[in-house]
């Protein structure tokens, strides 16, 4: 997948030169975005294999922001290259009619998703913050209580 998002990337990088009568001018505005959209799609990918990867990273807090970065990676694949395309035809729609509204209802869902992950993230550190026993882990919860013993 990665493979072909990259071949994607580049066919808009081609797109972003746009030619005129003096010759090669390139859109800077085009070139930035698609930066922004490179470094949101790998960020997120270290993100999400961090917490795959490192067991001491699993718990319920790094689960709330592995979900977070699966949420942002999925803006910055779907609904961000549908709009640097938007903004390089001069905001009109080149892509087919049926896309249009797919891409609005992909934004606002991945947006929304992003805004609820934030608020359980904030509620969980709200939680761990009043009440620490109440967010310990089953398996801490059981070693403490062999200790105990």
């Amino acid at each position: 997948y990665l493979s072909i998002y990259l071949s994607v990337c580049l066919s808009i990088l081609c797109l972003v030169s746009s030619s005129n009568k003096d010759g090669l001018k390139s859109n800077w505005p085009a070139l930035f975005i698609l930066a922004i959209i490179f470094f949101t799609v790998a960020g997120n990918i270290l993100v999400i294999m961090a917490v795959s990867i490192e067991s001491k990273l699993h718990n319920a807090t790094n689960y709330f922001l592995c979900s977070l970065a699966v949420a942002d990676m999925l803006v910055g694949f779907l609904v961000m290259p549908a709009s640097l395309i938007s903004i390089l035809y001069n905001h009109s729609w080149p892509l087919p009619e049926l896309l249009c509204p797919m891409w609005i209802f992909l934004d606002v869902l991945f947006s929304t998703a992003s805004i609820m992950h934030l608020c359980a993230i904030s509620l969980d550190h709200n939680i761990v913050v009043d009440d620490p026993s109440q967010h310990i882990s089953k398996q801490a919860f059981t070693r403490l209580k062999r200790k105990q013993e």
